[in-house]
């Protein structure tokens, strides 16, 4: 069963899903954030099509990406599209030992 492209939250945030996030993205671990656009029919401006996906962005550290008006880490698409995680509300970070983060499905 195919999921919608996005749900909305009783906050009306967007939280992407899975199908949405691999028709946009291409994981490739050549690209510094993970991730390269997907084809041409698929993303929402078709000269950006196989290119790095995201920017980074300095003060935190993070390469970003906007997706639906929401600035999104990379890192976190890059683990949802690995594991396929249903949907990016479905994705935790926890701090694990306060010697960085690890990426985990929230139970």
């Amino acid at each position: 069963m195919t999921q919608p492209a996005t749900t909305t939250t009783a906050n009306n945030e967007y939280q992407i899903t899975y199908d949405r996030m691999s028709s946009l993205f291409v994981l490739d671990k050549k690209s510094p954030s993970g991730l390269r656009w997907g084809t041409r029919e698929c993303i929402p401006n078709p000269a950006y099509a196989g290119k790095v996906a995201g920017s980074f962005h300095k003060s935190s550290g993070y390469w970003r990406v906007a997706i639906n008006g929401s600035q999104i880490s990379c890192h976190r698409i890059v683990h949802v599209l690995t594991n396929q995680i249903p949907c990016l509300s479905q994705y935790d970070r926890v701090d694990v030992n306060n010697k960085g983060t690890e990426a985990v499905a929230a139970a």
